[in-house]
């Protein structure tokens, strides 16, 4: 992500570094930002699963909510 066109990019969410159970890796299905940009929403799944869980980050921190 970044703030604004002169900014430079910042790494926000990483799903290789996700953590579980299952050693698979894991893909982000989509990603949906919030209409300030304050938070975004991004559903990611594991080992071509179709079933995702959904991830609330603040951008600000790039905390997990």
């Amino acid at each position: 992500m970044r703030k604004g066109w002169s900014s430079r990019d910042r790494l926000l969410f990483d799903p290789g570094t996700l953590k579980t159970k299952i050693d698979q890796p894991h893909a982000i299905n989509y990603v949906y930002p919030s209409q300030e940009g304050s938070y975004v929403a991004v559903g990611t799944s594991a080992g071509g699963s179709e079933k995702s869980l959904l991830w609330i980050l603040d951008t600000t921190t790039g905390h997990i909510v």
